[in-house]
């Protein structure tokens, strides 16, 4: 769900399905939110996402974005997730990595 999460953000670009992979009640910002910060990004921008386990429910991911002016930014973030009753997980926190 990680990986689907940043797919819809920077392949769909859509807030709405970014957040159908995060529980209600989440530390994450609402999609409108989520849809100012994908306009900052310039389309055409490739992404690599690293994610690594750090705990049960806890995730270290590295974004690594390669813009179309050549410049590199790299995002740090813990991301916590927690699986739900269907079997399902999702993300329950998105904040920076520590």
């Amino acid at each position: 769900m990680i990986l689907a999460f940043q797919n819809a953000y920077y392949h769909d670009r859509s807030g709405a399905a970014a957040r159908a992979f995060v529980t209600p009640d989440a530390s994450v910002s609402p999609a409108e939110v989520i849809d100012a910060g994908i306009a900052t990004v310039p389309q055409g921008t490739h992404y690599c996402v690293q994610i690594s386990p750090s705990s049960d429910e806890h995730w270290s991911v590295v974004i690594v974005e390669n813009r179309p002016d050549q410049s590199v930014h790299t995002y740090r973030q813990l991301v916590t997730v927690a699986r739900q009753a269907n079997g399902d997980y999702l993300i329950t926190g998105i904040g920076g990595a520590q």
